[in-house]
């Protein structure tokens, strides 16, 4: 099981915050500072998801644009700069390879103020150059401990010179690969033979065929094979054949065209309707918007896909305005419209040209040939519009019939109501002058106090109790 790298930050900094100390020192290169700013971005991903992936060194070295072997200096670099520690871990089951790295960044050291990271440049010297001191004391370390140097080729050595024959013979003039070097207006003189682990624009011939001559060769430097008796290649094997095989596959792509289509024709009547289109929509003398044209020249052409039939102008105008007026166009539309409900129908109209056109292509009628009611492709009424009109009559009279009945019923309640409060308050009235006629006659007899209060509430239960028991009414 592989492991993944991983950029450690700390510090608690923002997300994508990076050290203007270290993107503005010329003392850094543009890799490493760009390295850092990509570092930045994968740091502590683990408590986010960035979806940007894994900082893997193929990942780190695509994005900045550079081979890995760069990538690996530029990061020799920040760890010269101390501004980037990186933590190489080995494979868990293949303990001498090494596995993910752990990128750890000191940026917070330096932006949090009272850090604790120190310089570690003197004035006037760049990373780089400490990065490739620090390189070749490791190389050093190795040659002493006697560790050879894998792959590549040793500084000093040419390898064409090394590869050919005759590389003392003056008279050689030619590439690596067998090219030629002629003038303008002469054949070439000599070539040099194919190296054998040279991949060349065609493939190389065994090493057996390979023939140091350049008989028939061409002003142009590709090589004509000559017609000699002890040329014993096989068929398939010449330069030219490999030449032709190049040639013929070398071809250029496919470039993919772009169709351009241009507007239908106009329909008998279109310019009629686009006079007719309301100022609001579209201002007179400018050109309707391509969607709102595209609708009018269906209703009146007709669309067979879209089962659309053609109508006449009179009746394209009409459904125009209907949709508009009917549906508050311009009350709609106007700035600072506020709807008083939620419904789609008072919704405001942000694009008018756009609303419109959809508009006048919607059908209320599940025919599409209905218009007004009235079948287009047979001029008779449509049988669902009748249907819906019914329903929409009956229940239209049935509503009236319902209200008016809620309105008989509330002047019957009010009537009620207003005769009962006239009878209440008159016996209030002649309880009140009984009460106080009473009182007046018992003081009079010589009651008072409570013995007069007793006296007064007794007469006046039975008086109550007298007066409704003949009127029908209770005191409330």
């Amino acid at each position: 099981m592989s492991l993944e790298p991983e950029v450690r930050r700390g510090g608690s900094l923002p997300f994508g915050m990076v050290a203007s100390r270290w993107m503005c020192d010329p003392r850094y290169s543009t890799n490493a500072r760009t390295l850092y700013a990509i570092l930045v971005t994968y740091a502590d991903t683990h408590l986010r998801n960035t979806r940007r992936g894994k900082p893997y060194r193929r990942e780190l070295a695509a994005q900045l644009g550079v081979s890995c072997s760069t990538l690996d200096r530029t990061l020799d670099e920040l760890e010269a700069a101390n501004m980037v520690i990186v933590e190489r871990r080995p494979h868990p089951t293949k303990p001498k390879q090494n596995d993910a790295n752990i990128y750890h960044l000191h940026d917070a050291e330096v932006m949090w103020q009272g850090g604790s990271w120190v310089d570690p440049l003197p004035n006037g010297v760049k990373a780089s150059d400490i990065a490739k001191q620090r390189t070749q004391q490791r190389r050093e370390a190795k040659r002493e401990r006697g560790i050879e140097r894998k792959g590549g080729v040793p500084k000093g050595v040419n390898t064409r010179a090394s590869s050919r024959p005759d590389a003392d013979n003056e008279a050689v003039k030619g590439g690596s690969t067998g090219a030629v070097t002629p003038g303008s207006t002469s054949a070439g003189r000599s070539a040099a033979p194919v190296l054998p682990n040279v991949q060349s624009p065609v493939k190389n011939p065994p090493p057996d065929d390979v023939s140091p001559d350049a008989e028939g060769l061409s002003a142009g430097g590709l090589a004509v094979p000559a017609v000699a008796a002890d040329d014993a290649r096989p068929p398939g094997h010449s330069v030219a054949d490999a030449v032709q095989r190049a040639t013929t596959r070398s071809r250029k792509p496919s470039v993919a065209r772009t169709i351009r289509t241009s507007e239908r024709l106009r329909p008998p009547g279109y310019d009629d309707v686009l006079a007719a289109i309301p100022s609001d929509v579209c201002r007179p003398g400018t050109t309707p918007w391509v969607g709102l044209r595209r609708a009018i020249t269906d209703l009146l052409a007709g669309n067979r896909q879209a089962g659309i039939p053609p109508r006449t102008p009179a009746q394209v105008i009409a459904r125009i305005n209907r949709c508009w007026y009917a549906g508050r166009g311009p009350e709609r539309s106007s700035p600072g419209y506020q709807p008083l409900t939620d419904h789609s129908g008072d919704m405001p109209i942000r694009n008018r040209s756009s609303w419109l056109a959809t508009a006048i292509l919607a059908q209320d009628c599940p025919d599409p040939a209905c218009e007004d009611g009235t079948l287009l492709t047979t001029g008779t009424v449509c049988s669902e519009c009748a249907e819906q009109q019914g329903q929409r009559l009956a229940a239209y009279s049935a509503i009236t019939a319902a209200a008016n009945r809620l309105e008989a019923e509330s002047a019957t309640i009010h009537q009620r109501t207003s005769k009962a409060a006239a009878e209440a308050f008159t016996l209030a009235a002649a309880a009140a002058r009984e009460e106080e006629q009473t009182r007046q006659r018992l003081v009079s007899a010589g009651l008072w106090g409570g013995m007069l209060d007793y006296k007064v509430s007794r007469h006046m239960a039975a008086w109550a109790k007298e007066r409704t028991s003949s009127s029908g009414l209770e005191t409330q």
